[in-house]
């Protein structure tokens, strides 16, 4: 793409010396003398370069150079001349910006078309490498992710069979719907992460476990806490609402949307100020449905894990951090990339599948058990334990895959 830039720079660069070409003709013209573009041309920039006009060595220069015999004519420039040469430079200036414009949109449709002719043959070919890096990750972390698509297929069938049990019930708790959702959502993120890891995005499926992290949080408060928590998590909705809402009207106009209306808008702050009314003015903040319950006035994220005591896992959820956030540390720490290197990753690899697939298995775990286990039958007991023992193999198996992968990468230095 750099080519373009070049050349057009080049033609802007060429454009002074073009002006002084054009007058030249013009002058010589009078005199009766013939000259091409070209010729005229080369002339220009040898007065541009201030070769002297009136010297013997000069005409000689020009004669060789030219190809012709050059005849000693006197060619004066005028103050009209310099003044019509100055008008044409700022002429020129002046219809720039406007050329550069064209010049972008011409250039890029022409790209944009080539791009587009060529793509199909490109599109087959990438393809073709894909599927073979998939299949080579497959032989490396084949057994690993094959087992944790069969928990998630376990956790979901739990989920399953749990939400047609309570919805046989005539008055099933809300927190189990509560945690029916929160389970549905868990199993959905733990299936996007299997599709991260098996594209070799290590980093992408650790951010999106960053999440099921904190869906794990939820679940197991709501779990401990009961019907209340549960009932203030579902009220905050109109939180969130209400604070999208007003985001959304601050920007609509520059979004070329149209706003929300007035009846809706103050249905929204309406509703949002009956709950902080309800519950307190702690409820208005991001996790306010917590505050009571926690005694924390804004209880944030970190805060929330660490009254589920799942808080030993912050150190990973650091880590997925860096790639959702734009911190300095999202840009050097990569799993993806084994050792210091200074290579740039921007695409998939091979590495780094260990901690965000091993992460996944437990807290998917952590969902189901504190869904399956408000009122545990035999059977989700037993299937828990299943899970359980899914997670442990899960984890045994990326690391030791892990820990081949590095010992191959140090064996081929």
């Amino acid at each position: 793409m750099s080519s373009f830039a070049k050349e057009f720079e080049e033609a802007i660069a060429a454009i002074p010396q073009q002006i002084l070409a054009d007058t030249i003709i013009k002058k010589l013209s009078a005199h009766g003398i013939k000259l091409s573009q070209k010729k005229a041309h080369l002339l220009a920039g040898k007065l541009l370069n201030g070769d002297p006009v009136s010297s013997e060595t000069f005409i000689d220069r020009v004669r060789r150079t030219l190809g012709f015999a050059v005849k000693e004519t006197v060619v004066a420039f005028t103050e009209d001349d310099v003044r019509a040469v100055e008008e044409a430079l700022d002429a020129f200036v002046v219809s720039l910006p406007q050329t550069v414009q064209d010049t972008i949109e011409n250039t890029s449709s022409d790209l944009l078309f080539a791009l587009k002719k060529d793509w199909s043959r490109e599109a087959r070919r990438q393809m073709r490498e894909r599927e073979a890096f998939k299949r080579r990750l497959y032989q490396r972390w084949g057994e690993g992710l094959h087992l944790l698509k069969l928990l998630i297929a376990v956790c979901q069938e739990v989920g399953s069979e749990i939400s047609s049990t309570e919805r046989k019930t005539a008055e099933a708790p809300l927190s189990a719907a509560v945690l029916a959702r929160l389970h549905a959502r868990g199993c959905q993120i733990s299936e996007e992460i299997v599709c991260l890891l098996e594209g070799g995005f290590s980093d992408g499926a650790m951010a999106r476990w960053r999440t099921l992290h904190e869906i794990s949080a939820v679940a197991a408060l709501i779990n401990e806490h009961g019907e209340e928590l549960a009932e203030r998590y579902l009220e905050h909705d109109a939180i969130e609402c209400a604070r999208a809402a007003r985001q959304y009207q601050k920007y609509h106009t520059r979004l070329g949307a149209e706003a929300i209306s007035d009846q809706e808008m103050q249905e929204f702050e309406e509703r949002a100020q009956f709950l902080k009314e309800k519950y307190g003015k702690d409820f208005g903040s991001s996790n306010g449905w917590a505050a009571n319950h926690l005694g924390i006035a804004k209880p944030n994220i970190d805060q929330l894990i660490a009254a589920a005591r799942i808080d030993h896992m912050l150190p990973y959820y650091k880590i997925a951090s860096h790639n959702i956030h734009a911190n300095p540390r999202g840009i050097f720490f990569k799993l993806g990339i084994i050792g210091e290197t200074e290579i740039l990753l921007a695409g998939p690899s091979n590495a780094g599948l260990e901690d965000p697939g091993q992460n996944t298995a437990i807290s998917l775990m952590q969902i189901t058990s504190a869904f399956a286990l408000m009122n545990p039958t035999l059977d989700d007991l037993i299937s828990m334990k299943v899970i359980q023992q899914l997670a442990i193999q899960i984890g045994d198996l990326l690391v030791t895959a892990q820990q081949q992968l590095d010992r191959d990468e140090a064996s081929s230095k």
